[in-house]
């Protein structure tokens, strides 16, 4: 399904509505409940982020509070990487048929999240000072000898969900999907 969103200009720009990280398809073909509890709860972090996730409202080293654009920014680079979230080892990510885990890349969950690649790397960045996403960089060696930069492997912490009340139910959920 394709909705319009009107940008300034004469045209209305197309957007696929399915490529939203909120709020996604629970149950059969969707996510786990437990992912979409924690991006609803989400929320939370917007409206008092001193108390919610203090580590990720003093990411940008400043005593005052985060500024309201950046924490939406950060908010919702977080559902982006929730909705890619493999579970059994908390890898944001694709499941592939084989065995195989494909990464996904920054400008993807940029894509996802529904903001531009700039503002998404400020955000990881404060993610990652956060704690709250772990990222490690790769690379792999090509036929000509020089190096190709691939997707980073990107984990979330499951403090993330203790910080809202769900280190509980993950347990259970991880232990149930392996």
């Amino acid at each position: 399904m394709v909705d319009s969103i009107h940008a300034p200009g004469p045209a209305a720009r197309p957007i696929d509505a399915n490529c939203l990280p909120y709020p996604p398809k629970t149950g059969v073909g969707g996510i786990p409940r437990i992912l979409t509890a924690l991006i609803d709860k989400l929320d939370a972090y917007l409206e008092d982020p001193a108390d919610c996730l203090p580590s990720l409202n003093v990411a940008n080293g400043k005593p005052r509070q985060q500024r309201r654009d950046r924490r939406v920014a950060c908010v919702q680079l977080l559902r982006a990487h929730i909705k890619y979230l493999d579970l059994p080892s908390l890898r944001v990510g694709i499941p592939q048929g084989d065995g195989n885990f494909m990464s996904v890349t920054l400008r993807f969950l940029a894509r996802q999240a529904g903001i531009g690649l700039r503002r998404a790397e400020r955000a990881m960045r404060d993610l990652q000072s956060a704690g709250l996403v772990c990222s490690q960089p790769r690379c792999e060696l090509d036929e000509a000898g020089q190096y190709r930069g691939l997707a980073s492997l990107r984990q979330l912490p499951p403090a993330l969900f203790g910080a809202f009340g769900l280190a509980k139910w993950l347990k259970h959920e991880r232990s149930k999907a392996i």
